[in-house]
């Protein structure tokens, strides 16, 4: 049996099901939003494409709420549930890579700053808009991949030690 208390027990159940949740509706709007080559001289008709604008929104949404969700508040919870101190992000993204979550913490960052970039900043410059959300792309397998071995991790956590 677990020696993890219930109150992080649930937390940590109640994490994992948000970010399979949003794995799931990134990956789904990655492909509707990349279904068309996206490139400078589409997106100079942007304002004339809400449908376009939306899938953009969506993918720049779902792509920081997952981080969001990952960073800010399930591998912190994890860390918390197997008895490690409390860190600041960079230090618990160090953690993580070295424990075998996150592939990279400066690609996390990396994508983190992407994050800030489409979620916070309304960019102007279609050639850079289209080159930011190709990068973002390019990071879901670091997303996802962080999800998965986390989401093993606390399958084990929960499980407790074997006999």
């Amino acid at each position: 049996m677990s020696s993890v208390p219930p109150d992080l027990r649930n937390r940590l159940e109640r994490l994992i099901r948000t970010c399979a949740r949003e794995v799931d509706g990134l990956l789904q709007v990655e492909r509707r939003l990349f279904a068309e080559r996206l490139d400078t001289e589409k997106m100079l008709t942007l304002d004339q494409r809400p449908d376009l604008q939306d899938r953009i929104e969506s993918f720049a949404a779902r792509f920081g709420r997952l981080q969001d969700n990952l960073a800010g508040k399930l591998l912190p919870t994890y860390f918390s549930a197997s008895g490690e101190p409390p860190r600041l992000m960079a230090d618990m993204l160090d953690r993580a890579e070295r424990v075998g979550l996150l592939r990279s913490s400066d690609e996390w960052l990396d994508a983190r700053r992407l994050r800030n970039l489409l979620v916070h900043e309304y960019l102007e410059d279609k050639a850079d808009l289209v080159l930011h959300l190709t990068r973002a792309r390019s990071a879901i397998p670091l997303l996802t991949d962080t999800f998965e071995s986390t989401r093993a991790a606390v399958a084990r956590l929960l499980q407790g030690p074997t006999q």
